[in-house]
C-alpha cells in the first residue's frame, strides 16, 4: 500500500505520542517506596516524617538530642559559649572618690577624709596645687588635718585600672579681702574691705587676713591676736602691692591719732605683712597705734605718717613688744613728724630704716 505523505505524517505522530506515555520525563523524582507503619512500644505506632532541619544549642553539655548537633554556631549570630564569657577580661572601672566637705570658708582647722568605692585603690592627694597620681603626692592613710588653706585634690585607681579623682579648695584660717569685695571672705569670693574681714575674722576665729592687691581707704580697731598681710592676687600669688591710707575722722589726741589699724588689749599680737600704709592728714595722724599692753611685729612694710600737725608712722603706748623687720616706717609729711614714737625703752629693729621726714626719727616719750 502506499501511503500519502501525510499519512506518513499521521503515523510518526502516534508512534511519537505513545513512546512519550510510556517513560517517565527527565527530571521527574520516582514515588517513594511504600513504607510500612513501625509499632512502637504500647501497640502504638508512628509515622514517619520529612527530615527535621539540625538545631545548633547553645547549651554547653556534649549531648545531642535529636534534631540537633554540636557544631558552632555560625559567625556573625552574635552568640557566644559560656566558656568564653568567663574567660573575657574584666573591665575596670574608674573609682568614685569624694571628700568629706566640700570646699567652703571655715575656722582655724579642719579634718579632710577621702572616700573610695573600690576597695584596694591606691589613693593620693596633694595641697599644693600639684596634680597627684601613682606614686606622686601623699599616700593616704586616713584622715587629715589642715590648718592653713589648700587646694586638695585627690587620685584614686586599681593596679592597672583607670583613675577617679576629686577636689576642692579650703579656705582654712584665713579671711580674704578685696576693695570691692562681696563674698564670704574665701579665696573664691573675698569680703570687701579691711574692717569687715577683721570682724570676720574675729568671728570665726580665723588668724589672719589677707588683703588682696589694690587701694583700701579705711580705719579698724582690734582686740585680739591677727596677722594682716597684703599684696595678694590670689592663692599662693603674694607679688601685688596692698596700699591702705586711714580717713579723717578728727583726731585731736596724741594717744588716740587718726590710724589705719589700732590694736589695744593685754595679750593682743598685731602682725604686719607687705603693707603700705598711710597716716590721716588730721592734726594726730598715724598709720599704726598700739596701746594698752597690745604688742606688734612689723614685716616687709612700709608705714607712714600722714600730713597733719603731727603725724606717726608708728606710734605706741605701753607695748611690751615693738619689733620691725625689712620694712622702711617714715614720719610723712606733717609739720611734726614721727617715724616711730614709743614709751617703751626696747627697740627691736631688724634690717629697717627709720626716716624721720620732717621731724625726728625715733622719740621715746617715757
Amino acid at each position: 500500500m502506499t501511503l500519502r505523505p501525510f499519512g506518513l505524517l499521521f503515523v510518526a505522530l502516534v508512534i511519537l505520542q505513545a513512546s512519550s506515555c510510556s517513560a517517565p520525563r527527565s527530571g521527574t523524582p520516582l514515588p517513594a517506596p511504600a513504607v510500612a507503619p513501625q509499632t512502637m512500644g504500647g501497640g502504638n505506632t508512628a509515622s514517619p516524617s520529612p527530615s527535621a532541619p539540625l538545631k545548633v544549642s547553645n547549651s554547653s553539655s556534649s549531648a545531642v538530642t535529636a534534631g540537633q548537633n554540636s557544631s558552632p554556631a555560625p559567625r556573625g549570630t552574635g552568640q557566644s559559649s559560656p566558656a568564653a564569657a568567663t574567660n573575657a577580661p574584666k573591665i575596670l572601672q574608674a573609682p568614685v572618690v569624694s571628700l568629706s566637705t566640700s570646699g567652703a570658708l571655715l575656722g582655724a582647722t579642719l579634718e579632710v577624709s577621702v572616700a573610695c568605692d573600690q576597695p584596694g585603690a591606691e589613693i593620693r592627694y596633694t595641697l599644693d596645687g600639684t596634680a597627684p597620681g601613682a606614686g606622686q603626692g601623699e599616700l593616704y592613710m586616713g584622715p587629715f588635718e589642715l590648718k592653713k588653706s589648700a587646694k586638695v585634690q585627690v587620685w584614686a585607681a586599681l593596679p592597672g585600672g583607670p583613675a577617679g579623682t576629686a577636689q576642692a579648695f579650703y579656705t582654712v584660717n584665713q579671711i580674704v579681702a578685696s576693695p570691692n569685695g562681696t563674698g564670704d571672705g574665701s579665696w573664691n569670693a573675698p569680703i570687701g574691705g579691711l574692717s569687715n574681714a577683721i570682724a570676720k575674722a574675729l568671728q570665726t576665729g580665723a588668724k589672719e587676713v589677707c588683703l588682696m592687691a589694690g587701694n583700701y581707704t579705711e580705719s579698724a580697731a582690734l582686740t585680739q591676736s591677727l596677722t594682716l598681710s597684703g599684696g595678694w592676687m590670689g592663692w599662693q600669688n603674694q607679688t601685688g602691692v596692698t596700699s591702705i591710707t586711714a580717713p579723717e575722722r578728727g583726731g585731736t589726741s596724741l594717744k588716740d591719732p587718726s590710724s589705719v589699724v589700732k590694736a589695744s588689749g593685754t595679750g593682743t599680737l598685731l602682725v604686719l605683712q607687705n603693707l603700705n600704709l598711710t597716716g590721716s592728714d588730721d592734726s594726730f595722724g598715724a598709720a599704726v597705734t598700739t596701746q594698752a599692753g597690745a604688742s606688734i611685729v612689723v614685716r616687709n612694710c612700709h608705714l607712714s605718717g600722714g600730713g597733719g600737725s603731727y603725724s606717726y608712722g608708728l606710734r605706741t603706748f605701753h607695748s611690751p613688744l615693738v619689733r620691725i623687720e625689712d620694712s622702711e616706717i617714715s614720719g610723712g609729711n606733717g609739720g611734726s613728724t614721727f617715724a616711730v614714737s614709743t614709751d617703751t625703752s626696747t627697740l627691736d629693729l631688724r634690717r629697717s630704716t627709720l626716716d624721720g621726714g620732717t621731724g625726728t626719727a625715733v622719740s621715746y616719750d617715757l
